[in-house]
């Protein structure tokens, strides 16, 4: 059924479904990556603790575009790139972020209680004020000819960006909302969601990663639609966890709208908490795109947040710690190949896993502790020295990885990188699963775009 590696990884021919009975709650973890996949990649209750910060960001000026791109709107206040993310520990408020080409004088969030379309019915609305920030970033047009983008031809580009937070609200209720300029009464689309229970007895989340495409302008958001539409034929997830790589070069503005607005329903009314990629930050000079596209409350006070953040969230019973493989130590030479993750943030790691209370424990981020022979190949064993120990010593239960375009899954791994193989197991519905092994399994979900 899979081919095991000698250091104890498996090349998985397919979606890897892993099933966990907790007492009564039952958790799944499906990764979705290709796009014809329609599990939904579930896991264990999650929440987030992300702290709060504005994103840091580079200094408000005053430049306006030189030149729009063919595939770039002209419609300067309408809102685009919505999206949604947890924004506290418990996952009980709402990060919302969108995007305009000019300044709004009211960037404002419209929030009714309950389920509708009807624009009338915000007549009445809660009006959550948004912050704004203004980023000076690149673009390039787009050869429709010939399906490609034409990176030898960028442009400068103007991007307003606007973040509130949705707080207060009732558990287990749908509210219905809108993101728009409140003066010039201008509006997105109206999305609906559903907040979480007061007791969360089980949930299902979805993994995609490495959602990037070069050229084709439908391949930078299809093949990630069809994966989230494909889960939620199966079940509504709690949450999206992307393991990075959003985009192929994310410090072009256009990459960006493709791949949101392609998905702006989805992204509207399903959290997204994304895991920074080396595309989303150290890559053809990308900065603070985690930031500027989702509204965590993170602080960020002790992280070189241009390259990238990391956080932690609880949701139920489970813990979820997202890296930021990107913020490396140097070696002694300068250089940070295959370098281990920064000082500050591994002592936040060490104190976060220390003081974890939870029964579950997941870990995400991009660059794999173990990765499967071909392909890239590109492990980083510094990593796995430096985290492998810890990740046992505090009961880590599942390590999320990402970065290869490639499904794998280990055997539990102990703190001295032995395989567990004769880890207990047991069989449900002709699915061999393991049993409270006592060492972190370590997952790659393949890719879920087209590139590389």
């Amino acid at each position: 059924m899979a081919d095991v590696n000698a250091d104890g990884s498996i090349d998985m021919k397919d979606v890897l479904l892993l099933r966990k009975f907790i007492a009564n709650m039952d958790v799944t973890l499906a990764p979705l990556s290709e796009p014809t996949s329609t599990n939904p990649t579930s896991a264990e209750p999650t929440s987030a603790e992300p702290t709060s910060t504005e994103p840091t960001s580079t200094e408000p000026t005053s430049t306006e575009p030189t030149s729009i791109a063919p595939s770039v709107s002209c419609d300067e206040l309408i809102p685009d790139q919505i999206t949604m993310a947890y924004y506290d520990k418990d996952c009980t408020q709402y990060g919302i972020t969108w995007h305009t080409y000019k300044a709004s004088s009211k960037p404002t969030v419209q929030v009714v209680k309950g389920r509708t379309t009807n624009t009338a019915d915000f007549a009445a609305a809660t009006a959550v004020s948004a912050t704004s920030i203004h980023y000076d970033i690149k673009s390039m047009p787009y050869d429709y000819a010939t399906n490609t983008f034409q990176y030898t031809n960028t442009f400068n580009a103007v991007d307003y960006c606007h973040q509130a937070v949705l707080k207060d609200l009732d558990f287990a209720s749908e509210y219905s909302y809108r993101v728009g300029d409140a003066d010039a009464n201008q509006w997105s689309a109206i999305a609906t969601f559903k907040t979480r229970a007061e007791t969360v007895n089980d949930f299902t989340f979805v993994n995609v990663t490495d959602t990037q495409s070069k050229n084709n302008i439908s391949e930078a958001y299809t093949y990630m639609r069809k994966a989230l539409e494909g889960a939620y034929s199966q079940a509504t997830p709690a949450f999206i966890l992307h393991g990075g790589d959003f985009v192929e070069t994310s410090s072009l503005l256009n990459q960006w709208r493709n791949m949101l607005n392609g998905n702006e329903d989805i992204l509207m009314k399903t959290p997204l908490m994304m895991v920074c990629g080396n595309h989303d930050s150290t890559y053809k000079a990308a900065d603070y795109v985690q930031m500027r596209h989702f509204n965590y409350g993170v602080d960020t006070t002790n992280m070189n947040s241009i390259i990238g953040i990391y956080y932690s969230f609880d949701y139920g019973n489970a813990h979820f710690v997202v890296l930021n493989s990107n913020s490396t130590s140097k070696r002694t030479d300068g250089t940070d190949d295959d370098a281990s993750i920064d000082k500050a943030q591994y002592e936040w790691l060490k104190a976060d896993l220390e003081a974890n209370t939870q029964e579950w424990t997941f870990v995400a981020l991009h660059h794999p502790l173990y990765a499967p022979a071909g392909k890239n190949n590109d492990e980083k064993p510094v990593l796995r020295e430096q985290l492998l120990k810890l990740f046992n010593d505090n009961h880590v239960d599942m390590v999320i990885q990402a970065h290869e375009h490639l499904y794998m899954r280990t055997y539990p791994m102990d703190a001295n990188g032995n395989a567990l193989k004769s880890a207990t197991t047991v069989k449900e519905d002709g699915v061999t699963y393991f049993k409270d092994p006592g060492a972190p399994i370590f997952y790659m979900t393949g890719k879920t775009g087209k590139s590389g």
